[in-house]
């Protein structure tokens, strides 16, 4: 990037920003749409999400601080990063609501079956709360999603052997949380694939 196309932009000249955004706007797509996965990408656009991203961008006042067109492009992607991960814990939480919703019709055969069903939806998603994002992500796309293995590693970039562990790996950790809300009792929380 020139310098003096920078140093237009930080001092507020729309047109040096917008060619600074056109430059960079493919690249950022790309990436966006690699990191949104199939499923998202029926609810976001990526030019939706990279405009998002220049807005936020423009309303931090980070702008006056870039260094050269690589930090232009990292604090997009990261701006892009937050969003999808915001844009994945809404997603999740809809999810929830919607199946516990679902459950709520459902009548069950006994008042105890379903109180136990309740009881059991509620310490998931108090034991989802507690794992990393990515972890969420995962088993939202494994369990909730029904997504393979296959789709899930190109989701994240690694072999579908890796998407397998981190699934396996995240099945226990939410495992390990819900035991802990539970005081250290064994309990199954019929999410295993």
């Amino acid at each position: 990037m020139s310098d003096g196309l920078l140093a237009r932009a930080r001092a507020g000249d729309p047109q040096a920003l917008e060619e600074l955004v056109r430059r960079n706007a493919d690249w950022l797509q790309r990436n966006v749409r690699r990191r949104l996965g199939a499923a998202v990408r029926v609810e976001l656009e990526s030019r939706d999400v990279v405009h998002d991203a220049v807005v936020q961008l423009l309303q931090s006042g980070a702008l006056a601080g870039l260094r050269d067109e690589e930090h232009l492009r990292a604090l997009l992607l990261r701006i892009v990063q937050g969003d999808l991960v915001d844009h994945h814990r809404r997603r999740q939480t809809r999810q929830l609501d919607e199946h516990a919703a679902l459950e709520k019709q459902r009548p069950a055969t006994r008042p105890s079956q379903h109180a136990r069903q309740q009881e059991r939806h509620a310490l998931v998603r108090r034991a989802l709360a507690t794992l990393g994002t990515e972890d969420r992500l995962v088993l939202e796309a494994r369990v909730w999603q029904n997504r393979s293995f296959a789709e899930i590693a190109a989701q994240l970039q690694c072999s579908e052997d890796a998407a397998r562990m981190r699934c396996n790996r995240a099945l226990a950790r939410l495992a390990d949380a819900a035991e802990r809300l539970l005081g250290g009792e064994s309990v199954d929380l019929g999410l295993s694939r």
